[in-house]
């Protein structure tokens, strides 16, 4: 158990920030040229614009939930293959 809340303040110190930074780093890029090309050619409608935005986050966040659940699927995984092996371990030293 506490190998598995170890693992879990892992995740949420260090991996799921990175996992956030790597999905909204590249859509905030997109978003901002995006905008930047807005600014500067009027012939490109507002409603363009915020409707490409909005699906650019709407990708990131599907993006940021599959990482992060396949992260913690991982975790899961080698968590409890780590306290198997320990318990196997300590069962065959009992013999």
């Amino acid at each position: 158990m506490a190998l598995l809340l170890a693992a879990l303040a892992l995740w949420f110190l260090a991996v799921a920030p990175m996992a956030r930074w790597i999905t909204w780093s590249k859509a905030d890029q997109e978003i901002a040229a995006l905008e930047a090309a807005a600014e500067q050619d009027e012939k490109i409608s507002p409603i363009v614009v915020y409707s490409t935005i909005r699906r650019l986050e709407a990708e990131a966040f599907a993006q940021e939930k599959t990482l992060t659940a396949t992260g913690l699927i991982t975790l899961w995984f080698v968590v409890s293959t780590i306290q198997s092996a320990k318990r196997r371990r300590n069962e065959s030293a009992q013999f």
